[in-house]
């Protein structure tokens, strides 16, 4: 079982200057409708194309099951958080 940092150790990590990058993991059920979204709300977002097998590949490794989701990972693929939408909610 993959341990998971508390999200104090997130905000940690951001307080001390941690770098990060986002990048969007679709479930939309065209390519299409995955553009349409990137250019309304996520345009300058990393992205995993649409219809890449690393997107199940994802979903699975980190257990998404329901979308929604947001999970926080390190550089080298170590859970943070599966709870990030808590986690960064203004």
């Amino acid at each position: 079982m993959m341990q998971s940092m508390s999200s104090q150790d997130f905000h940690g990590e951001l307080a001390d200057g941690g770098e990060f990058e986002i990048v969007f993991v679709s479930f939309d059920r065209s390519e299409g409708d995955l553009k349409k979204y990137m250019e309304e709300c996520h345009g300058d977002w990393y992205c995993i194309p649409f219809g890449s097998p690393k997107i199940q590949e994802l979903a699975t490794r980190y257990s998404v099951s329901g979308i929604p989701a947001l999970v926080i990972i390190k550089g080298d693929g170590k859970e943070i958080t599966k709870n990030g939408r808590n986690d960064v909610q203004v």
